[in-house]
């Protein structure tokens, strides 16, 4: 049996719905080309960013601590003192330092943290002491310092 929409071509069936296809695609293309769907401009949208690598530095590279030393006084703590200079080029703010008080065996004990500078920064050339205690344990014997955040 043919239907009216079936037409043989070369002697074979040929359904002629491709035509609504067809013109779902062209009407689909048009709507895109009015819509800006179309192509766009061959041009990247954003702006190529360089750069500079001798400006970039890493803090705790630059943060050099020094002058470590603890004391024990007559009170119930004992004392972890230093300083911490800015040897990069750029000032860094909010410099934070941890200590670890260790034993003789090198285990820790106890840690501590303070600020070496606040919202003030530290300039390049610039150095800073710091000061932090723990309560007195007599098996500390030594306080390893090291930068903890910086901005």
């Amino acid at each position: 049996m043919v239907r009216k929409s079936d037409k043989r071509i070369n002697g074979k069936r040929f359904v002629f719905w491709i035509r609504p296809i067809v013109s779902v695609v062209l009407i689909t293309g048009f709507i895109f080309a009015l819509t800006g769907c179309a192509k766009q401009d061959s041009k990247p949208s954003y702006q190529k960013t360089t750069y500079d690598y001798d400006d970039y530095e890493i803090g705790s590279l630059v943060l050099q601590i020094s002058d470590v030393s603890l004391s024990w006084s007559s009170s119930s703590y004992v004392k972890c003192t230093g300083k911490v200079k800015n040897t990069g080029k750029k000032t860094y703010t909010f410099v934070k330092v941890k200590g670890a008080f260790k034993d003789y065996k090198g285990d820790v004990v106890d840690t501590d943290w303070t600020y070496v500078v606040g919202s003030e920064g530290l300039a390049p050339g610039e150095s800073s002491s710091f000061s932090m205690s723990v309560k007195k344990d007599y098996s500390i014997e030594t306080c390893t310092v090291t930068i903890l955040d910086y901005d």
